[in-house]
């Protein structure tokens, strides 16, 4: 099990894999992403569907990955709703597990094995708005994704940093601008 952090990614070992579950899914079928979804096909490979702990919210063109959060932690606009906190972790998932938000407390997704993982993640922490920075959009972290095998990998994910007070939670987990056999 390995911590998330927003305290410099780009130090921490290079994992190969990344778990997408929006704009940046193969499967995804809308226009926003595109050009970023077709590079990252050709710079990696779809080792399968997972999921990892936390919620989806539906932000309009694309989703948001947050964490688990209990009834009354705070997760609104100016909020960051990153942490220290295992994030994906298959283990330990205690009472907050669907709690708060609402759902089902795991994302749904695709795990992809990048053939070069620190060209690649340059480029998506660009897009991702994953600067570091305290207005950046979103912070990548490691987290665990847990394959339909029930297989478990550390991989980089995309959490969304700030949440909008009006958020929309997407129930299942299941980004809808992407079909995915669950």
């Amino acid at each position: 099990m390995i911590a998330a952090t927003s305290a410099s990614p780009r130090y921490a070992p290079m994992l190969p894999y990344l778990f997408v579950y929006g704009t940046l899914c193969p499967d995804c079928t809308g226009v926003f992403g595109r050009n970023e979804r077709l590079r990252l096909a050709a710079e990696g490979d779809v080792v399968g569907t997972a999921t990892v702990r936390g919620h989806l919210l539906d932000l309009g063109s694309y989703p948001g990955l947050v964490d688990n959060v209990a009834d009354g932690d705070a997760v609104g606009r100016g909020s960051d709703v990153g942490s220290s906190q295992d994030v994906g972790s298959s283990q330990d998932v205690g009472s907050s597990q669907g709690a708060g938000l609402g759902g089902t407390g795991r994302v749904h997704g695709l795990l992809i094995d990048m053939h070069r993982p620190a060209f690649t993640l340059a480029w998506l922490d660009t897009y991702e708005m994953a600067t570091g920075e305290a207005d950046a959009e979103y912070d990548r972290v490691v987290a665990d994704a847990v394959l339909q095998s029930g297989e478990t990998r550390s991989s980089w994910l995309y959490r969304l940093r700030l949440a909008p007070v009006d958020r929309k939670v997407v129930p299942d987990g299941i980004w809808r601008g992407r079909l995915i056999a669950t």
